[in-house]
């Protein structure tokens, strides 16, 4: 099978009448994120904090949930495999950009987080919001040369932590 290499971009998309507005900055795509409702933010605190997670992409496109044309909240990309992530309250598509991609929900995994998953997981995503600030303060303070060298030694010696102080 052929691994085919995918990109989305976002669409320009309007603010929905009386949503809140959570602009973000992704580490991992090296962008800001605009996304319009909470559960959406605690889904992108869930897939960066997610080391399998390698890429990812908000609002990609629309698919179909239960006959009912939807948007598509998220497409990730982890080591071995794809998904489309749409979470429990699936935002039904009122215009159809001509831009935009109708996914076949058989080419591709989707996975539903609904209420539940985000709450069990609302302790490492507070976590996570948490840090992020720092790390996307402090991303260029470190340099690449630096970052090797550190994952290096960290594999050949191994830190000895004194339980005693």
């Amino acid at each position: 099978m052929v691994d085919v290499l995918r990109s989305f971009e976002p669409p320009t998309q309007p603010r929905p009448r009386g949503a809140h507005r959570y602009d973000v900055f992704s580490l991992k795509l090296g962008r800001r994120l605009t996304l319009y409702r909470r559960s959406a933010f605690e889904a992108w605190l869930m897939l960066e904090a997610d080391p399998a997670e390698k890429t990812f992409c908000e609002r990609p496109g629309f698919i179909a949930v239960d006959g009912q044309r939807c948007v598509v909240d998220f497409w990730a990309r982890f080591g071995d495999h794809e998904c489309l992530v749409v979470l429990s309250e699936a935002t039904p598509a009122t215009d159809r950009p001509e831009s935009r991609l109708d996914f076949d929900p058989e080419a591709f995994a989707v996975r539903h987080i609904d209420a539940a998953e985000r709450a069990a997981s609302r302790v490492w995503t507070g976590n996570w919001q948490r840090m992020q600030p720092v790390l996307v303060a402090a991303r260029g303070l470190v340099k690449p040369s630096m970052l090797g060298a550190i994952e290096r030694v960290s594999r050949v010696t191994p830190i000895a932590v004194d339980h005693r102080a």
